[in-house]
């Protein structure tokens, strides 16, 4: 069977397995053998790098056979972010992951930030990723374009024409070609 990364809820079970439903399916345990991790362990591996660093030198261990290796991060990403239940599905219909952050058990976890609500890996450069974030934030708040080039450049101490550059070159990095583009590609991510 040909797995596609969307439309898949993920759950913890009480013995701290993974169990999963794709598309309104039964759901069925995740296993080793399952073709889903390696196709998960690449999107973890792209998409939250700083993650899957981690995970990988935590279980180092498992590294001789590769197989377990994958399985641990995997399992460990999706319980950390995956494993509750609400009214999205876990990985979107576009193939993007909707975390569930209050699922994680600790506040106080060495990973909370990391492997835990971990940061996605955007092609834009830091200064532009907050350029956007804050953009998206007084746009949210109802502000029009010319003040909220305005209010970015005061927040950030730059001018509301690198403003304009930062933003122009966000979208080119993405590929989108509008702010409605943008945010429905980078919806919760930045």
């Amino acid at each position: 069977m040909a797995y596609k990364l969307h439309n898949i809820e993920f759950q913890r079970t009480q013995d701290r397995s993974i169990i999963y439903q794709q598309a309104g399916g039964e759901f069925v345990m995740l296993t080793e053998k399952d073709p889903i991790i390696v196709i998960l362990d690449e999107k973890i591996k792209t998409e939250y790098p700083e993650a899957y660093a981690v995970l990988n030198k935590e279980f180092s261990k498992s590294r001789a056979d590769i197989r377990k290796h994958r399985f641990d991060i995997v399992c460990a990403f999706l319980s950390c972010n995956c494993g509750g239940s609400d009214e999205r599905m876990d990985i979107d219909e576009d193939g993007d992951f909707n975390f569930e952050t209050a699922n994680c058990p600790s506040l106080f976890c060495k990973y909370r930030g990391v492997v835990c609500c971990g940061k996605f890996k955007t092609n834009m450069t830091k200064r532009q990723e907050e350029t956007m974030r804050w953009y998206i934030h007084y746009m949210r708040m109802g502000f029009e374009p010319q003040q909220i080039r305005e209010l970015v450049g005061a927040k950030l101490g730059i001018s509301p024409e690198t403003v304009d550059t930062n933003k122009r070159d966000a979208f080119e990095r993405e590929r989108v070609n509008s702010m409605a583009e943008f945010i429905l590609k980078m919806e919760g991510k930045l």
